[in-house]
């Protein structure tokens, strides 16, 4: 018996020995099962970053390239940052337009690349989260423009401040491109040399006529230019305008009218070498330099015209007297106080119906009349007026005159002076005497030579 129970305990012992061994080799290996899948996956995980960095890259270097080549086209279409690379200040005269320098066409195109998503932005692909920082840097030549591309591309998954895998990149890409910039530059420079000696005729005909002319003439100064760039010229804003304190510069205050002026030039290649995408679409145009001149110029002086009439919108509606300007009824930018209605006087010119007249005009209209200072008479009367009708007339207070008899029956004439015995005759009016009065009068001025009176026989009212 003892022996037999020493051999059950040893079985259980063995068992119990096998079955710990066994769970310990089962332990061990999903253990290892483990491991080696956090491993694999983390391989996974390393490459699939390395691959969105590299995929990554290759596309932001095609946006990159498209975006600095926007960037040199909307810089030029723009005027490199400076609108006005012409504009007098009416006021003193002073220049304050602006030919930008290489200096300033370099930070301006810098700047423009905060408008371009990409050049500091987090992004994510499938899991991996990607953060570009890069700077434009923009060096000028006289036949190319190099753009540098400068900073650091980083592909990571998890927290960006504890990522899990992270793949960083150093960026230092180099885009030339060849355009004809000083070239360019240079036109623009002769754009501004025209403006400085732009000239308009003298002013005549009447404001819409003129104003074709002085556009005419503007434009055809700047089609002068002489270069082998394309080039194109619009007149964006032009109008005529009275001299103020704002235009001192220009004219004294009152003093003339002034042409005012702002002209669009662009010049650009003659051959389109690269790609401009926009929202709608991606084709092949040319580099160009747009710039704008705003002056003033004059138009009319009154100091060198005085005593004249000009037509503005219509006949000798504008006056010049004394070195000012004036206008009668008409509405003139700048004329103010100077714009005189019936009655007033500029110098040797009265104003009435809009239109100035000298002296002599006093009898033609109260007007003319009280801009020379005199007293405008008025006579009104009605004059007696007869005639003689066949029938009465309209309006007119008719009597018979004269009767005569038409009569019938056998050897009885058909008219006759008075009846006939014998004969059927009946009375017919044949003439009557018709009277009215008329209405009329005159006027006068008292410094006029007219004597306006009563006509004999009439009757004042």
């Amino acid at each position: 018996m003892k022996g037999s129970a020493g051999w059950v305990v040893l079985g259980i012992v063995v068992v119990f020995v096998l079955f710990m061994l066994v769970r310990l080799f089962y332990q061990d290996a999903v253990v290892y099962k483990l491991k080696h899948q956090h491993i694999v996956f983390g391989e996974v995980e390393v490459l699939r970053t390395k691959n969105t960095l590299l995929l990554a890259e290759k596309s932001l270097n095609v946006t990159w390239n498209l975006s600095s080549l926007r960037q040199i086209f909307d810089g030029g279409q723009s005027g490199f940052g400076s609108e006005f690379w012409y504009k007098i200040n009416p006021a003193d005269r002073s220049q304050i337009g602006k030919i930008p320098s290489n200096d300033e066409i370099k930070a301006y195109l810098a700047s423009l690349s905060k408008s371009y998503k990409g050049f500091d932005s987090v992004d994510e692909v499938d899991g991996i989260k990607l953060r570009s920082s890069v700077t434009l840097v923009f060096t000028l030549q006289d036949s190319k423009i190099i753009v540098q591309v400068l900073g650091t591309l980083k592909a990571f998954a998890g927290d960006e401040r504890k990522p899990t895998t992270e793949s960083p990149k150093r960026v230092d890409n180099t885009y030339s491109f060849l355009i004809q910039l000083k070239k360019l530059l240079d036109a623009g420079k002769l754009f501004t040399q025209t403006a400085e000696n732009v000239k308009i005729p003298a002013y005549s005909s009447n404001s819409n006529t003129y104003k074709s002319q002085a556009e005419n003439s503007i434009k055809n100064t700047f089609e002068g230019i002489s270069t082998d760039l394309e080039k194109k010229f619009t007149v964006e804003t032009s109008g005529l305008l009275v001299a103020t304190s704002t235009e001192a510069g220009i004219l004294p205050p009152l003093s003339g009218l002034l042409f005012h002026y702002i002209i669009k030039g662009q010049f650009s290649e003659r051959e389109a070498l690269y790609h401009y995408l926009d929202e709608n679409k991606f084709e092949k145009k040319p580099f160009s330099v747009t710039v704008k001149a705003e002056d003033y110029l004059v138009a009319l002086s009154c100091t060198e015209n005085n005593g004249k009439l000009f037509t503005f919108s219509s006949a000798n509606d504008m006056a010049c007297d004394g070195g000012r300007i004036y206008s009668c009824d008409t509405d003139i930018t700048g004329i103010g106080s100077n714009k005189l209605t019936c009655g007033g006087r500029a110098g040797d010119f009265g104003c009435g119906e809009s239109k100035f007249k000298d002296s002599k005009a006093v009898d033609e209209s109260q007007c003319y009349c009280t801009a020379f200072g005199g007293n405008w008479i008025e006579k009104k009367w009605t004059c007696p007026e007869e005639k003689e009708s066949a029938v009465p007339i309209d309006g007119w207070t008719c009597v018979p005159i004269e009767t005569k008899y038409q009569c019938t029956g056998d050897k009885c004439p058909a008219e006759a002076d008075k009846p006939i015995e014998g004969c059927d005759c009946k009375e017919k009016i044949t003439k009557y005497r018709c009277t009215r009065d008329v209405r009329d009068g005159c006027s006068e001025c008292t410094l006029g030579s007219t004597v306006c009176s009563v006509p004999k026989g009439c009757k004042a009212v």
